[in-house]
């Protein structure tokens, strides 16, 4: 009697520690993939070259070094350090450019994977994402440089931008699980988008300064909500302040508009989506 007392004991806790095996080998399931991705995405980037990483930071100086000398040549910006000013809006924007377009294609780049491994497809949308944002860190590396050349010295606010990036990396997953969602059931959409962050592009003053724009206009451009999140890299890059609460409040307020709505989608259309591909 004790024995079967003992047995049906060690079934049952058998049975409960089964669960938690199960959640600890797809934890690392994901993981190893999540992994293998990010690396496999900058081992194919620079595959057989001689440079390398260091692309990542030549080609923003060398672009923005560019850009900055022909606009302030040629439009003459009532602004000091243009190219700092220029690139510190630069580098966020292209982080959430890219998030939209470049993410966007992440599960239809990856089909072969979810058509023949049982892969999380948040996993793939995560691992593009976070690639695109080590991206643009690399790419902050080039502006310390040039703040550095342009400034002397680096301002002291510039403690902050940890939060900042944060901010658009949470940004940018949002967007990025709502485009590549959609782009798989609409492939239109990739074009579509493509053009609308265009739009927004020159729609945000990231290549010239708000102060050229009449006052009465600025409200206009407070609409559009990449205003905010490249304001908390313009205010502590190139200002040489810290954004004011309001200027937190709006990003953090859009985010959680965004994960609302990716979180729709992704619960709605996800589990179909293979039959998309």
């Amino acid at each position: 009697m004790h024995k079967n007392v003992t047995k049906k004991e060690h079934l049952a806790s058998n049975q409960q520690d089964r669960p938690k095996k199960n959640l600890r080998s797809a934890v690392s399931k994901e993981w190893f993939i999540l992994t293998r991705l990010i690396s496999q995405h900058f081992v194919l980037r620079y595959r057989r070259s001689v440079l390398g990483y260091f692309w990542s930071l030549l080609n923003p100086i060398v672009y923005m070094s560019v850009t900055a000398t022909v606009f302030s040549l040629i439009l003459k910006f009532p602004i000091e350090h243009y190219a700092v000013y220029l690139f510190a809006g630069m580098v966020p924007w292209w982080f959430l450019n890219n998030a939209v377009t470049q993410g966007g294609r992440c599960l239809i780049d990856s089909e072969h994977l979810l058509k023949k491994l049982n892969v999380s497809k948040f996993t793939l949308i995560f691992a593009s994402c976070l690639s695109l944002f080590i991206d643009s860190l690399l790419s902050f590396a080039a502006l310390v440089f040039l703040v550095f050349i342009f400034k002397g010295s680096l301002p002291v606010t510039m403690f902050i931008l940890p939060i900042s990036f944060l901010i658009i990396f949470m940004l940018g997953l949002t967007l990025t699980v709502i485009s590549a969602i959609s782009f798989c059931y609409l492939r239109d959409l990739e074009h579509i988008t493509s053009l609308a962050m265009q739009t927004f592009f020159y729609l945000t003053p990231i290549m010239y300064p708000l102060v050229i724009i009449p006052a009465e206009k600025h409200h206009l451009f407070e609409l559009n909500p990449f205003f905010h999140f490249i304001k908390l890299f313009h205010a502590p890059i190139y200002e040489g302040v810290i954004p004011d609460y309001s200027l937190w409040l709006k990003p953090l307020g859009t985010i959680l508009i965004m994960a609302l709505i990716a979180l729709v989608i992704y619960k709605t259309f996800s589990k179909r989506l293979i039959f998309k591909l």
